[in-house]
């Protein structure tokens, strides 16, 4: 029964072929006004449920600010729980079907044979594989397919109704000109995504091409780039999610994360209902599973609207999209793409929403390796930050020669968890290290505050990170939309989507830039903050005549001025000023500044050698061969009688204050206080960049 009900099916499909054959010889199917019906008329005769809408091109008064011009609308009211639309199995354009197809099999035999070549498109995207097979076969369907004698025209496409009615231009920026990209998307994610996309896509053209030249699949030389752009912005725009079949060995397999945009995304949303059935074809969710791409002809019509109620039904061998709210008579018909951002909605379906709730930006962190002087130390701090990502499982390894992470700024949301616990093990010392990996049993996925210098790091780094995207995209809207629209209706389309997406991005940045400034501000003071310009001046008078009368070679003077010594103490390097202001405030009897006094209670105690230990213990050679070399002539020298006497008392009280167990201390004192930080974090008004200040933090 079985097989009388498959050659049945077989039958109508080739009928309906040659019906479209027809249309297509005589001119019909290629005509713009018509291909609707066509299409339309096509569902029917294949079983499709379409009695309840109607497709159209509404009249310029109607045309929305999405360009969507192409719409479905209701020929009735319908109820809600009701069946809007429905198409059967076989009017669904699958993997499985691509791959059996004379594009699919030669490319399948070429990547037997050259497994590396997409092997590499998948590391950069994991639906590269089943966009080329999709890719490849709407090509040779929509213009290979379609010629022939009178004798050939059984062997016509079924697809042909579908995909000759399929938009032949999108406004994706895949399609913009160059210069249009650079100049309104330049400084943005999106800029670098459309980039990256051609590359990929480019790529994928190569791969196809090679596999299909020797079998000569494209004798109509229908394998260019402009049919590749156009195919690949049809499944971007419209494909849906689909259960990975076992052909590729990889059924079911949960969704990998990949650090860049894969080169489309599947339709579909986290509030979206989705029912499974029992069929050969099964609706996939993205969310817990590997899927792949197909395409729903007919119903991939439906434009987008956020909150639209609209289920996806897989029951029965048909996909029904079911709605759960009442639609009037003449209403447009809506799927919910689901929550996505404008930098989503435009790259990959050419519109933008404004506003937009689910809007966000991408910030990525790079992971990579250090490189530079201290390598081989910096790559061992590194690799037990990496490890103990792992260990919190805020990071899974890759292969990636550029290891990253990916975060999302939400509009309207706070700075997300995994951002900050991630930065804070990302800029955490040795010492905060090994208290972070004695904690990660009870707090994993999460990590708190570590301590000040680890704090104002993670809020350093984290504005740093913002404020590179946020300031030369503020120069652009300031700049960019002064300008004119064009008279192009296309263009000014264009161009006002860029707009919306730039001030979207503009947005959620200033957000995050202030409630960066908030947490900061909330936690920290600019008065505990001591740079080499803020010591004590009688401190700093003591160390200017130092340097004045000890003798140092050139080759210090030199190592001296490479490392930016303030002016006034030019034997020392900040860090060693840092340490003897340490040191002179710890030995004051009387007149201590409450910010030191309240510091020194709950920093390092002078006898807690362990704590000490702990924190330089990898560099104490190192410390004592510098002590050794310089501070000893500098307590000699403090000991002099020369010493004029107007900081004669200062000079003895410093000297007494100087031993090497002691600048052990204050060294790691230092070591665990001593922060780098942009100004506007205090609240200044000055810009990041050649601004930034350093110096010890008085807070634990």
């Amino acid at each position: 029964m079985g097989s009388k009900n498959q050659n049945k099916r077989n039958l109508e499909s080739e009928r309906s072929a040659q019906k479209s054959a027809k249309r297509i010889k005589s001119g019909e199917i290629s005509s713009h006004e018509n291909s609707c019906e066509i299409m339309i008329q096509w569902g029917r005769e294949n079983g499709a449920f379409i009695d309840n809408i109607l497709l159209q091109e509404p009249s310029d008064n109607f045309k929305d600010d999405h360009k969507t011009y192409r719409g479905a609308y209701a020929k009735k009211r319908i109820s809600p729980n009701e069946i809007v639309a429905s198409i059967p199995e076989k009017l669904i354009i699958t993997e499985t079907i691509c791959r059996a197809s004379q594009p699919g099999r030669a490319l399948e035999k070429y990547l037997e044979k050259h497994p590396e070549r997409m092997a590499k498109l998948t590391d950069v995207d994991p639906f590269a594989c089943s966009v080329s097979y999709m890719v490849a076969f709407m090509i040779y369907e929509r213009f290979e397919n379609l010629s022939g004698d009178e004798s050939a025209l059984p062997s016509a496409s079924f697809f042909a109704p579908y995909l000759c009615a399929l938009p032949e231009t999108y406004s994706l920026p895949l399609w913009w000109p160059e210069e249009m990209v650079d100049k309104e998307l330049g400084g943005t994610n999106l800029h670098f995504i459309v980039q990256e996309r051609r590359r990929l896509l480019r790529e994928m053209l190569g791969v196809v091409t090679e596999a299909c030249e020797d079998q000569n699949v494209y004798s109509q030389g229908s394998l260019t780039w402009q049919n590749f752009l156009w195919a690949y912005s049809a499944i971007s725009s419209r494909a849906f999610p689909k259960q990975k079949s076992s052909l590729n060995g990889s059924a079911n397999k949960p969704a990998q994360n990949h650090s860049v945009d894969p080169v489309f995304p599947v339709i579909g949303n986290s509030d979206q209902t989705i029912l499974e059935g029992e069929s050969i074809f099964s609706i996939g969710n993205p969310r817990v599973e590997e899927c792949e791409v197909c395409m729903w002809p007919i119903l991939d019509m439906l434009n987008h609207k956020t909150g639209q109620k609209m289920e996806w039904n897989g029951t029965g061998g048909d996909v029904k999209f079911v709605t759960q709210q009442e639609l009037r008579q003449g209403e447009e018909l809506f799927n919910n793409y689901g929550p996505k951002g404008n930098e989503n909605f435009l790259s990959n379906y050419g519109f933008c929403l404004d506003p937009n709730p689910a809007d966000y930006v991408k910030l990525k962190l790079s992971l990579a390796p250090p490189s530079g002087a201290d390598e081989n130390l910096d790559t061992d701090l590194h690799s037990a930050r990496l490890l103990l990502l792992e260990l919190y499982a805020l990071y899974t390894p890759t292969t990636s020669d550029k290891p990253g992470k990916i975060f999302m700024l939400f509009s309207g949301d706070e700075l997300p968890v995994d951002l900050l616990s991630t930065l804070r093990i990302m800029v955490a010392d040795r010492w905060e290290l090994e208290k972070l990996q004695a904690a990660a049993s009870t707090t994993i996925g999460e990590v708190g505050y570590v301590s000040a210098r680890n704090e104002a790091s993670m809020l350093h780094t984290l504005f740093t990170m913002v404020e590179k995207k946020r300031n030369p995209l503020a120069v652009m809207v300031r700049s960019v939309e002064e300008g004119p629209l064009v008279t192009d209706e296309e263009s000014d389309f264009r161009i006002k989507c860029a707009r919306v997406y730039r001030r979207g991005q503009l947005s959620i940045l200033n957000d995050a830039a202030k409630q960066i400034k908030q947490r900061f501000r909330a936690r920290f003071s600019k008065g505990q903050l001591r740079t080499i310009v803020d010591l004590d001046p009688r401190l700093l008078e003591v160390l200017s005549y130092i340097s004045s009368v000890i003798r140092v070679d050139e080759n210090d003077d030199e190592n001296d001025a490479e490392s930016g010594s303030d002016s006034s103490s030019g034997l020392f390097d900040e860090d060693d000023v840092l340490c003897i202001s340490i040191l002179w405030e710890a030995a004051k009897e009387s007149d201590q500044d409450q910010c030191w006094s309240e510091f020194f209670k709950s920093t390092i105690s002078q006898g807690g050698g362990k704590e000490v230990a702990q924190t330089i213990g990898p560099f104490m050679d190192d410390i004592r061969e510098h002590y050794e070399g310089l501070f000893e002539a500098v307590v000699l020298q403090l000991q002099q009688q020369s010493i004029p006497s107007r900081i004669q008392l200062d000079a003895v009280a410093l000297g007494k204050a100087i031993s090497f167990e002691k600048f052990l201390w204050a060294t790691a004192i230092v070591e665990r206080n001593r922060i780098t930080v942009d100004p506007q974090l205090f609240g200044s008004s000055e810009s990041s960049g050649d601004k930034i200040i350093s110096g010890l933090l008085l807070a634990v």
